[in-house]
Order: C-alpha cells, then structure tokens, then sequence
C-alpha cells in the first residue's frame, strides 16, 4: 500500500489536537504533517509494514482526532476546578473556615 494522505482543517481542530492524534498513530506508520493551506494541515501516513489499510487509518485519525479535541475541551472547562483542588491538595490552610477564624490563626 501505498502512502495516504488526510487533510485536516484548521477551523474544527487545533495543531495540538492534530499532533497528539498523529502521535497515535506512529507505531504502525510512518507520520508527516505539512501545512496545507491556510486553514488545513495534510497528515501523510505511510505504513512502517504490509498489509496496512489506508481507508481503515483515514477514518481511525479521525475518531482520534475527536476524541483530543474533547480532551482539550474538557481540559479548558476543568481547568478552575482543578487548580482549585490542586490548591487545596497543597496548602495547609482549611478552606472551610470563616474570615475571622482564619485571621486568628495568622496571630
């Protein structure tokens, strides 16, 4: 089989998303991204043996390719709650206690 190329527009799906999503793929095919046109990067897989199905990887980077784009998305809409526990995971301070308790322990 021969090499198959993907083109992937910029405008549903971010460079990182691409690149992790191309990551994915490294281990059976040979991986190479190039800016397409302004808004589309091509994704070139060529396979590392025989036997490989180019239709079958085309469709498998996309459903890659949703899947990180989801993961970025639940990243930013987590990210306050997550810091908030990072911090509280961190600190020593009781986040339950009033103002006026917690300037009493300063003392």
């Amino acid at each position: 089989m021969d090499a198959e190329t993907v083109v992937v527009d910029l405008g549903l799906y971010s460079r990182n998303a691409i690149q992790k999503a191309a990551y994915k793929f490294s281990d059976a095919w040979y991986v190479e991204l190039a800016s397409g046109s302004d808004q589309t990067v091509n994704v070139r897989f060529t396979p590392k043996g025989e036997g490989k199905d180019g239709d079958l990887v085309r469709k498998e980077f996309f459903n890659e390719l949703l899947d990180q784009t989801l993961r970025e998305r639940i990243a930013s809409e987590t990210l306050a709650v997550r810091n908030l526990i990072m911090a509280h995971a961190l600190s020593k301070l009781d986040l339950n206690q009033t103002p006026d308790a917690l300037s009493s322990t300063r003392s």
